[in-house]
C-alpha cells in the first residue's frame, strides 16, 4: 500500500499556551504535560492508521472505523464519559489488528498509555485543549520556486480546514505532495497539494490530476480570496469546495447527511431600520449540469461508498446518508440556536442547511472563470445547536469521499473545458 508522499505534518493538536517546538512522541516527553501528551498520541495513532489511498474496500472501511474513533475522542474531551473513552480505544485497537507486527507491537504499549492519559485529564485539562487547523511545513529553493508554475490540473479543491475536512479528501488521492507557492505566484507561500484521483477502468483516462487548498481562517474573506487565487494557479477544469456545515431539521436533514446545494444564498446582507433586520439575500447558482448529475447518479455513488465500506468492515450502516440539493444560506457568524435556523426557512423555505463558506466559493469562481464549473459537498456535522465536534470527522468523511467518487465516475460531463 502506497503512502502519502510530501513532508512531515505538524500536529493539528496544540495547547494553547505551548510556545515550545514539540518534543519527539517518545524521548523528552517529561517536558510535556499529560494534556500536550495526550493529544499528540492520539494524533499519532490516527496517522498509523490512515490508508492513503484509501481506494480498496477495506482501506475506506478502516478510514470510515477511524473517522468514527477520532469523533469519540473529541467527544470525551467535551463530556468527560470514561465509556466514550473506552470505545475509542477498542475501535482503534481493532484496526490495529489488520496492520503489521510493527505497528501492532507500537499499538499495544501505547493505547494503554492513550487510555491511562485521557483517564487522568482533568476537567481543567481538558478545557485547556484547543484544536488548531495543522498547517504542513513545506519549502521550495528559490531555483524550483521560480520554475513551479503548475499546468492546468483537471480539478481543484478547497476546504475551510486542514483536518479533517481536507485531510480527509487527500486520503482518496494517489501520490499526495504539498509544497508552497512561489514568492511571485498566486500563491505565495501557501501550502498546496497535489495528486492523483483514480478513476474506474472502463473512463477515458485513468487518473485526474488534482490540485488541493485550505484556508487559514474560516468564513467567506478568506475563501474568496483562496479561491480567485487558486484558480488562476492552478487553471483548473474543475473546482469543488468539500467540508462540514450545519443542516436545517425542518428541511428533513439529518446529521451525515450530505448537502451539495443548488444554489446559495447569504442569510446576513440586508438592512437595519425601525422595523428590525430586513434580509436582502445574494445568491449565487451552481451549474444546471453538475445538479441534474448529482440528482440521476448521486444516490448510485453513495450507494457505492456505502457497500465498500460495509464490505471492508463485514458490517452494515443502517444510516445512509441522504443527499439534498435545495438551497444553502450562507453566512459570516456561527449558529448554535435552534430558533434562528428555523428563520432561515423566512429567506427561502427551501434553506436546507448553513456553512461559513458556500456563497464565497462559487461567487468567486464565477467572477474569475465565468466558463468554470464549481459546486460544494458539505457533510452535516450538527443541527444548528447543541453544537459539537462529535460528528465532525465523519461529516467529513462522507462529503470528502462522495466527492472523490462523483468526480472520478462523472468527470467527463462535468468539466468545462
Amino acid at each position: 500500500m502506497r503512502q502519502c508522499g510530501g513532508s512531515e505534518h505538524r500536529s493539528p493538536f496544540l495547547l494553547e499556551s505551548d510556545e515550545r517546538a514539540l518534543a519527539k512522541l517518545f524521548g523528552g516527553v517529561s517536558a510535556l504535560n499529560k494534556a500536550t501528551e495526550f493529544w499528540q498520541l492520539a494524533d499519532e495513532v490516527k496517522k498509523r492508521l490512515i490508508r492513503c489511498p484509501a481506494v480498496v474496500n477495506e482501506d475506506i472501511a478502516n478510514n470510515y472505523e477511524l473517522s468514527g474513533a477520532t469523533d469519540l475522542i473529541k467527544q470525551y474531551v467535551d463530556n468527560g464519559q470514561v465509556r466514550v473513552l473506552a470505545e475509542a480505544i477498542r475501535r482503534f485497537r481493532y484496526l490495529f489488528e489488520s496492520r503489521g507486527r510493527a505497528d501492532r507491537n507500537w499499538a499495544s504499549f501505547s493505547l494503554p498509555r492513550l487510555h491511562a492519559l485521557g483517564l487522568d485529564l482533568t476537567v481543567d485539562d481538558r478545557l485547556t485543549i484547543v484544536e488548531q487547523p495543522a498547517i504542513p511545513h513545506a519549502v521550495l529553493s528559490l531555483k524550483e520556486a521560480r520554475s513551479n508554475r503548475l499546468p492546468s490540473c483537471d480539478l481543484l479543491v478547497i476546504a475551510a480546514l486542514h483536518d479533517p475536512e481536507l485531510s480527509a479528501f487527500l486520503n482518496c488521492l494517489e501520490d499526495v505532495h504539498d509544497a508552497t507557492g512561489p514568492t511571485e505566484s498566486f500563491l505565495p507561500g501557501i501550502t498546496y497539494y497535489t495528486g492523483t484521483l483514480p478513476r474506474p477502468l472502463s473512463s477515458s483516462t485513468r487518473t485526474l490530476s488534482v490540485g488541493a487548498v485550505f484556508q487559514n481562517r474560516t468564513g467567506m474573506v478568506d475563501c474568496a480570496i483562496l479561491a480567485v487565487n487558486a484558480v488562476r494557479y492552478f487553471s483548473p477544469r474543475l473546482l469543488a469546495m468539500t467540508g462540514v456545515c450545519a443542516g436545517r431539521s425542518k428541511s428533513k436533514v439529518k446529521i451525515n447527511d450530505l448537502l451539495l446545494p443548488s444554489s446559495v444564498l447569504t442569510f446576513d446582507t440586508g438592512k437595519h431600520s425601525s422595523r428590525g433586520f430586513e434580509r436582502e439575500p445574494l445568491w449565487a447558482e451552481v451549474d444546471d449540469r453538475i445538479v441534474q448529475r448529482v440528482r440521476t447518479v448521486g444516490s448510485i455513488v453513495m450507494k457505492g461508498l456505502v457497500d465498500r465500506v460495509n464490505k471492508g468492515r463485514g458490517d452494515t450502516i443502517r444510516d445512509i446518508p441522504m443527499i439534498h440539493t435545495d438551497v444553502m444560506a450562507c453566512g459570516s457568524t456561527v449558529i448554535n440556536y435552534a430558533k434562528i435556523m428555523d428563520s432561515l426557512g423566512g429567506a427561502n423555505r427551501k434553506v436546507m442547511g448553513v456553512d461559513m463558506e458556500s456563497y464565497a466559493c462559487l461567487r468567486a469562481a464565477k467572477l474569475t472563470d465565468p466558463h468554470l464549473r464549481t459546486f460544494v459537498v458539505k457533510g452535516v456535522m450538527d443541527l444548528g445547536f447543541n453544537k459539537s465536534d462529535s460528528q465532525k470527522a465523519r461529516a467529513a468523511f462522507w462529503a470528502a469521499n462522495f466527492l472523490a467518487s462523483f468526480v472520478a465516475n462523472e468527470f467527463d460531463s462535468l468539466s468545462c473545458r
